[in-house]
């Protein structure tokens, strides 16, 4: 299993300056960094591949990977839309910079999607199977009102998906929790993120996978007597 490793300082206390230096220290080492926006790309030294410069970023993301670049740095949201995840990740020290967005949800009816999409245990809540080969042929034929942007990203998954019981085809609602597998094959990763253990992201893989994270670094409370902060 890779190693997750949680930087959970508070803001302003040299996060990315900690990450840029363990860059730099470990040059025997290959870097995946994610990063919650473009303009937080710009914080690091590396083969930088955003919608900015680049027409197709999967192609580039590509491109990259078979150029052996040490240090990749993309967005989270290419990293989500990214089909070949494990292979981005595999013998890489990922540093994941702030949490990234674990849940998404969306509504489908059984008759427009049955092919698609199949609780494994129809009963409350269940989990629920997906056929990828079916969801690229009902993306490549069907219209524009359907959920399609949530079809593609269970196909660039991976993800656990559940629905909840429904009677005579009436709309179901899904939700799909991105799995921790997605960093499968990464050499470590490091995610650095204020207060991280009280996030969705925590909570979903803490409670639902099960995962084990190491904090090496421990959150600690602003000292601001004349302001009280509520904390999530």
């Amino acid at each position: 299993m890779t190693i997750i490793t949680i930087n959970a300082a508070g803001c302003g206390s040299g996060k990315t300056t900690n990450n840029r230096d363990i860059i730099n220290k470990n040059i025997q080492d290959r870097f995946l960094i994610l990063v919650p926006s473009i303009e937080l790309t710009k914080e690091y030294d590396g083969k930088v591949i955003t919608s900015d410069n680049s027409n197709n970023v999967q192609q580039s993301i590509e491109d990259a990977l078979e150029a052996s670049h040490r240090t990749i740095i993309i967005t989270h949201k290419a990293f989500l839309d990214c089909s070949f995840k494990q292979r981005l990740v595999f013998d890489r020290v990922v540093i994941q910079d702030e949490q990234i967005s674990p849940l998404k949800y969306t509504q489908f009816s059984d008759e427009n999607h049955k092919n698609l999409l199949t609780p494994i245990n129809d009963t409350g809540w269940s989990e629920l199977a997906y056929n990828h080969e079916e969801i690229k042929k009902f993306i490549e034929n069907k219209d524009s009102f359907d959920d399609t942007l949530f079809l593609k990203d269970l196909i660039a998954g991976p993800y656990k998906v559940w629905t909840n019981h429904v009677e005579n085809d009436k709309e179901r609602f899904i939700c799909a929790v991105l799995d921790p597998n997605c960093y499968e094959g990464a050499k470590e990763v490091i995610i650095t993120c204020a207060n991280f253990t009280h996030t969705l992201q925590h909570t979903l893989w803490n409670e639902i996978f099960n995962l084990p994270m190491a904090v090496a670094v421990p959150f600690k409370k602003y000292n601001t007597p004349k302001l009280k902060i509520h904390y999530a």
